[in-house]
């Protein structure tokens, strides 16, 4: 279902001509530092969590931030922003509205 509903919104997002096709993310789970097949291994997390194995990312999709590593920019977990331009496969420009400004963010993929 998550994946249904992440392909539906990112589909209903308006195109901009000659704009760039969205990035597509696929979930790779770790257990213990090693990486499992959600499709073979038995892995009850991968198989209740209802989460998606694809994240799409384009621009003008609705991202939310989840750490607090730009606490000092006034961005924290759960700032919720939009996403304003995709600069390669780890990066994108997003925007947060805030209750005093509007912050503009260059966000790098992180993986543990």
């Amino acid at each position: 279902m998550a994946n249904n509903l992440n392909k539906f919104v990112c589909l209903s997002l308006p195109q901009e001509y000659g704009n760039s096709e969205p990035f597509v993310a696929t979930a790779i789970d770790l257990i213990n530092g090693q990486e499992i097949d959600p499709i073979n291994d038995n892995c009850n997390f991968c198989q209740h969590a209802n989460l998606p194995s694809e994240l799409i990312l384009q621009k003008g999709a609705h991202v939310m931030y989840l750490d607090n590593t730009l606490f000092e920019r006034r961005l924290c977990n759960r700032s919720i922003g939009i996403v304003t331009n995709l600069e390669d496969e780890d990066t994108v420009t997003v925007i947060f509205p805030t209750s005093q400004q509007i912050i503009i963010a260059t966000i790098k993929k992180v993986t543990n």
